[in-house]
C-alpha cells in the first residue's frame, strides 16, 4: 500500500486530514485499488472510507495507460472535500447512550465469527469498548465514540473471552495485515454513517 497526501487538505485547525491510498499486489493478479483515508495525528490510525458509496475506483493491470490512473486520481480528488464534510457531519452529530453501546455492539462483531448481537456481550465488555482513552476523544459525539472504537477495533488490546463457556480470558491482537485493516475501516466508516444518515433524515 501506498499513501498519497495534498498539502492543501491538511488545515491548520484540524487533527485529520485526508489522504490517497494505491493497494496493489506484487504480482500483477489483482487490480490497482484506490481508495480515499482519513489520517488522525491525535493517534495514528489510518481510516479508509468506504469509497463504494461514492464509486470504486478499480484498474487493471493489463491494457490501461497513465491516462487511465491519472483520470481515477483526479475523479477521487475531486470527492474529497465530500468526505472533508462527513467527518464535519460526524462532528456536529451526539448519541444517546444506547446508541453507543449498539455502535459498540455492531462494531465489536467485526472482530469475531460466530457470535450474534446476543451474543457478543459474553465475549467483550461492551462498556469498555467504547471507553475513552484520551482527552481527545472524550464525550458522546458520533466522531468521537468511532475514533475509540476504531483504535479498538483496529488496535486490538481489549479483553475478551473465549472457550465453550466463555471462560477464558485472552488479550486481542492488533490487526496487522493491510487488507483486513482497510477492510475493516471502511465497514466501520459505514457503519458510522449509518448512524449520521439517520440523524440527517430526522433532522
Amino acid at each position: 500500500m501506498i499513501k498519497f497526501i495534498n498539502p492543501e487538505f491538511i488545515k491548520e485547525d484540524s487533527t485529520e486530514y485526508p489522504e490517497l491510498l494505491l493497494s496493489n499486489s506484487h504480482d500483477g493478479t489483482t487490480s490497482f485499488t484506490l481508495d480515499v483515508g482519513i489520517f488522525r495525528l491525535v493517534c495514528s490510525n489510518g481510516m479508509v472510507i468506504k469509497t463504494e458509496d461514492f464509486g470504486s475506483m478499480r484498474v487493471r493491470h493489463y491494457g490501461y495507460d497513465f491516462d487511465v490512473i491519472q483520470n481515477a486520481v483526479t475523479e477521487l480528488m475531486n470527492k474529497l472535500p465530500e468526505y472533508i464534510r462527513q467527518v464535519d457531519n460526524m462532528k456536529e452529530t451526539e448519541l444517546e447512550p444506547e446508541q453507543i453501546l449498539e455502535f459498540s455492539r455492531r462494531a465489536a462483531m467485526l472482530r469475531f465469527n460466530n457470535v450474534t448481537e446476543e451474543t457478543i456481550e459474553d465475549v467483550v465488555d461492551l462498556n469498555e469498548f467504547s471507553d475513552s482513552t484520551r482527552k481527545e476523544d472524550d464525550g458522546n459525539g458520533l466522531w468521537e465514540v468511532f475514533n475509540r472504537v476504531q483504535e479498538r477495533v483496529i488496535g486490538g488490546k481489549f479483553k475478551y473471552q473465549m472457550g465453550a463457556n466463555n471462560n477464558k480470558e485472552r488479550k486481542a491482537r492488533p490487526v496487522k495485515g493491510f487488507k483486513s485493516q482497510v477492510k475493516l475501516n471502511q465497514d466501520l466508516w459505514e457503519l458510522a454513517s449509518s448512524y449520521l444518515q439517520t440523524e440527517t433524515a430526522a433532522a
